[in-house]
């Protein structure tokens, strides 16, 4: 009698890789939720490097983890209000250009400096807001004309060599020193904004 002969079965098992996560350039080419883009913004909107200046009353912050408000009573002041460079610049003789020059201070304690150091004008004071107010107010100052991103992202109307971004907003990702920067890269940031804009601007929920 001839014996059986065995068979050995060799199960395969495949293991799927987990998906690397996907950039902000690659999200805005599918179809991801703009609430969800705003989310992603909304931690370099909620960041101290860029909160501290635009806060919802007359007084910068200052600190990052221990936050106050800005030291030797600094309030916003003489504001211009429209064009490029809005924003409010100080009381006479207390200028943010007083102690804040066009680039960093290099000296351990020197403050920190960019062209046109300012608090952001009051309507786009956001400190404390969450990602859905905040959302909703931009959509807000959008419908009443007001150009909300123009100085983060470039219009579609505006040639490469007639805009520039916002010297404040780059220094917040080259604030000098040992200073921490948002949790999001710049290029990301923009890309981020621009699918947001792209997929309909819509908020997060309450």
């Amino acid at each position: 009698m001839r014996r059986p002969i065995g068979l050995a079965v060799v199960v395969v098992v495949t293991i799927a890789a987990a998906p690397a996560q996907r950039s902000a350039a690659e999200d805005t080419q599918g179809n991801v939720a703009a609430s969800e883009l705003f989310l992603r913004a909304f931690a370099v909107f909620s960041h101290p490097r860029c909160s501290n200046c635009h806060p919802r009353d007359d007084q910068p912050r200052q600190g990052t983890s221990m936050r106050h408000v800005h030291a030797m009573n600094v309030q916003r002041g003489r504001e211009k209000t429209v064009g490029d460079g809005a924003g409010g610049y100080g009381r006479p003789g207390m200028e943010c250009r007083t102690c804040h020059e066009a680039s960093n201070g290099t000296l351990p304690g020197s403050p920190p400096g960019a062209l046109n150091w300012r608090l952001a004008p009051k309507e786009m004071g956001w400190d404390g807001l969450t990602a859905s107010e905040l959302c909703t107010h931009f959509n807000d100052l959008a419908a009443r004309g007001v150009p909300v991103m123009d100085h983060i992202v470039k219009p579609d109307d505006k040639a490469n060599a007639e805009w520039k971004i916002d010297p404040l907003v780059k220094w917040a990702w080259e604030p000098g020193l040992d200073r921490d920067f948002p949790p999001v890269s710049l290029p990301e940031f923009t890309d981020l904004l621009r699918g947001w804009k792209k997929a309909g601007s819509g908020c997060p929920p309450k």
